[in-house]
């Protein structure tokens, strides 16, 4: 099996990025080229639809508390979400190695991501099953969607 090269730089220049927006963060330039624009539209098109499908399990779980107790519905919303935003960003995963290992079910497994981009939160709610709930820091639970997915269910159950 060949080993990675970890020298090599998977940073792109300007050229190409191929830049059509400049966007400026607390003094940090963002370039966004076409595809970024792309990924931008397809979650906003399917950001709702998700955040609908999170609320629908949500009012089910509220009415009966023994509906998904485990939360393998709620969170399959957030796969289902995963594979068609990769899908129709063109960004579909490929699974290689010793996958086995990771679906016999023999107990608890930490995955931990680099998070060079936000792709990786899509693919590993694409390639791992069954269920599994994400570490993320607290700020996150304000971004739309995913802060939703993030704290679950109870936040909507509310008793009136």
């Amino acid at each position: 099996m060949d080993t990675p090269d970890f020298e090599q730089s998977f940073v792109l220049s300007e050229a190409e990025v191929n830049p059509i927006v400049r966007l400026n963060f607390g003094g940090k330039e963002k370039l966004v080229n076409g595809f970024g624009l792309w990924t931008i539209l397809v979650s906003l098109l399917t950001g709702p639809i998700w955040s609908a499908a999170m609320y629908i399990v949500a009012i089910f779980h509220q009415l009966d508390e023994s509906f998904d107790q485990d939360k393998s519905i709620y969170d399959k919303t957030g796969k289902i979400w995963s594979k068609a935003w990769l899908a129709m960003t063109m960004s579909t995963p490929s699974v290689a190695g010793e996958v086995e290992r990771l679906k016999d079910g023999q107990g608890a497994c930490l995955y931990v991501a680099n998070h060079a981009s936000w792709l990786d939160i899509p693919v590993l709610c694409t390639v791992l099953d069954p269920v599994f709930k994400f570490i993320a820091k607290g700020e996150l639970g304000n971004v739309p969607c995913i802060g939703q997915q993030l704290r679950g269910v109870g936040f909507m159950c509310t008793k009136l």
